[in-house]
């Protein structure tokens, strides 16, 4: 139980990370601050001024960035339980409780992974050719 509550926290925070450190914080790296983008924005403020910009692009990425699942880890609404089950909730009054399994919790990691390593490649691509 002890390795699996490690390997499940481990996938949770490598997940946060990528989306919060690399992947929000390369975008603001590369963003010109000002009166639409702000370094002290959060990933949401950050995915809806980017909507505005390009609606196409912005709804996009919402749907690959803002998932239920991203939710519930960011906000702590999930827990574990005996066996490896996953649970995750709504909000902070734990409603709308939905269960994922460690398979599911492994994809959507790698799926972020993914994201935030072509993000980070696609910025450093541009840069090379002097966009920024």
């Amino acid at each position: 139980q002890t390795v699996t509550y490690l390997f499940v926290s481990q996938l949770i925070g490598t997940y946060l990370i990528e989306l919060e450190a690399v992947f929000r914080t390369s975008l603001l790296f590369f963003l010109q601050e000002g009166h639409i983008f702000g370094k002290k924005m959060t990933l949401v403020q950050l995915l809806r001024a980017i909507e505005k910009i390009s609606p196409s692009l912005g709804t996009e990425l919402y749907s690959l960035i803002d998932t239920d699942l991203r939710n519930c880890l960011s906000h702590g609404t999930f827990w574990f339980k005996k066996g490896g089950r996953i649970f995750l909730a709504t909000n902070s009054h734990l409603e709308e409780v939905k269960e994922i399994s460690l398979g599911k919790l492994m994809i959507e990691s790698m799926k972020m992974s993914i994201v935030a390593n072509a993000l980070v490649e696609t910025l450093k691509k541009k840069e090379e050719q002097g966009y920024f």
